[in-house]
């Protein structure tokens, strides 16, 4: 299942670009909400991967030297 595209991901991708976070990780999202209950949360595991033509360690390396070929880092990377 492809991840979704938000500011909780793309603060992941830079966690893992930073070295503070890891590759995998478990999340939430709200979901439906139901009466008498609330929201039931959505949990899911997230890994995070490079797309076809990157290596994650160029990627990690050009980060820190500050060189990217696109815009964001986290635009290479498959949540």
């Amino acid at each position: 299942m492809p991840g979704r595209k938000c500011a909780q991901t793309k603060q992941k991708i830079m966690n893992y670009l930073n070295g503070v976070g890891k590759r995998y990780c478990k999340s939430m999202i709200k979901g439906k909400y139901v009466k008498k209950k609330g929201f039931s949360p959505i949990k899911f595991d997230l890994l995070l991967f490079a797309k076809r033509r990157f290596n994650l360690k160029e990627i990690i390396q050009d980060f820190n030297q500050k060189r990217s070929v696109n815009k964001s880092p986290a635009a290479v990377f498959f949540p």
